[in-house]
């Protein structure tokens, strides 16, 4: 090695001084010959030995290949950070065809049948058993009725049931105190909400139960009309979307968030394997419409519509008198309702859209 070190040294030195022989055609330089330079070399060679310490590092070789293939299937992270982001991004799309209905769940309010938890109840064992009271020698009982029923019921005056018991069930001094009973039980638990109102075993009153509302209701359903599955090490940013309610994030790391309330941002996904979702916000409305039946006798009530009103008479009971009934209808169909009148339901989310996203590959610090 020391020798190898030596010839290193001379070999710089013999250059150096080469650069200085000029060439003696042109003047102007020092002149030495090969004799005079083979002199001083070997004149000083052991002093240059004595004071030179030479250090060898280790050569590190760059391997270069003009054959390298890049297989753009390669899902193998590497770094993106800031205005780098954009190499090594794909852009996808997909589109979307849903229907409010496959998507949702309407319940029938009108026909769900009011159920209580209270002392009658509880004591007869009959959570659908919801009024009896004794009149004039008889049991009289009031049980499986529906929404649309319990409505209606609640909208006749005391004076109607004292007819309506004199009626079918004669006259007794207690027939005033009796009809004011059952007027106050039919309207009290559907008109107001009092912490006094008897609930059902799961809680709910009458009026949660039905969700009677004179101006009509809107239920607000959110289903998830698209899913994108993220594995690690890849994010995605959206550039186009359609109106929606909510995008969320779910990870199996136990992170999740929502831009709704901030929670994440324009990136979604990376540190873990991640679900987004895109959620729709979907409108249904029902109301109880009034209509006048005029004229609804005993015996008339059956599973046809009503010439007069266009509307199913088999909520009806037999024993009804009272010239007004409280249907239940899906849908409005007035003009402010924001689509074709009569339809169940609305959203802002188109039925058809197209989804655009970019995703780029990440590395987690």
């Amino acid at each position: 090695m020391d020798h190898k070190a030596v010839l290193l040294a001379l070999v710089l030195v013999s250059g150096s001084l080469a650069g200085c022989t000029g060439d003696p055609d042109e003047g102007g330089n020092d002149e030495f010959d090969s004799e005079a330079l083979q002199d001083l070399i070997d004149q000083n060679l052991q002093d240059f030995i004595n004071n030179t310490s030479v250090t060898v590092y280790q050569e590190i070789h760059h391997h270069y290949h003009n054959n390298t293939t890049i297989d753009n299937t390669d899902n193998s992270v590497f770094n993106v950070n800031g205005s780098g982001a954009g190499s090594g991004s794909i852009m996808q799309m997909f589109t979307v065809n849903w229907n409010h209905a496959d998507d949702i769940q309407i319940i029938d309010y009108g026909s769900r049948i009011v159920t209580l938890n209270d002392t009658l109840q509880q004591t007869s064992g009959e959570p659908n058993l919801l009024y009896a009271l004794v009149y004039n020698g008889n049991l009289i009982e009031f049980r499986d009725v529906n929404c649309e029923q319990f409505y209606s019921y609640s909208w006749p005056s005391d004076n109607y049931w004292e007819d309506w018991l004199e009626d079918n069930y004669g006259y007794e001094s207690g027939l005033g105190y009796a009809a004011n009973q059952l007027e106050n039980f039919w309207r009290n638990n559907a008109y107001w909400g009092s912490s006094s109102n008897p609930v059902n075993a799961n809680g709910e009153s009458v009026s949660q139960q039905c969700e009677f509302s004179e101006s009509g209701y809107n239920n607000y359903h959110y289903p998830t009309v698209f899913q994108i599955q993220l594995p690690v090490g890849q994010a995605l940013d959206f550039m186009s979307l359609p109106n929606l309610d909510d995008i969320t994030l779910e990870c199996d790391d136990g992170f999740s968030g929502s831009s709704s309330n901030g929670s994440v941002g324009s990136y979604l996904g990376g540190q873990a394997n991640c679900t987004v979702s895109g959620i729709a916000e979907v409108v249904s409305y029902h109301w109880y419409n009034f209509e006048d039946i005029g004229g609804f006798t005993s015996g008339n009530n059956n599973s046809g519509n009503n010439s007069n009103t266009g509307h199913d008479l088999s909520n009806i009971p037999d024993w009804w008198v009272w010239s007004g009934w409280y249907y239940y209808e899906a849908g409005r169909s007035s003009s402010s309702w924001p689509s074709t009148a009569g339809d169940e339901t609305y959203s802002q989310t188109p039925l058809e859209f197209a989804v655009y996203y970019t995703t780029y590959f990440v590395e987690v610090s």
